[in-house]
């Protein structure tokens, strides 16, 4: 049993929900990260107080067609250790 996810055949074996978020080309890492905290920051109490079993985390994925700098601040990753979020990064470099 479990919800579909979307329009697959996947269903879902837990609850959980998403956040998402566009940004232009020339925002930086640093930017888009503190920018998805921001918006969780409301609830930053109760995303700490949450079950340790309880998989957090912010994936980032880039498409680009050369390595982007990727830096994020110790302030963000404060702020990330402080809520219990990990953050997850794919990266695709199409090639034309």
């Amino acid at each position: 049993k479990g919800a579909l996810r979307g329009k697959t055949t996947i269903r879902e074996r837990s609850s959980g929900w998403i956040l998402t978020n566009e940004f232009p080309l020339d925002v930086t890492l640093e930017e888009g990260v503190v920018a998805m905290l921001r918006r969780v920051a409301s609830v930053g109490e109760k995303l700490r107080a949450l079950d340790s079993n309880v998989q957090k985390e912010i994936s980032v994925v880039i498409y680009c067609s050369r390595p982007p700098t990727m830096f994020l601040s110790s302030a963000t990753t404060k702020v990330l250790g402080a809520y219990g979020l990990g953050i997850d990064f794919d990266l695709y470099i199409l090639r034309h």
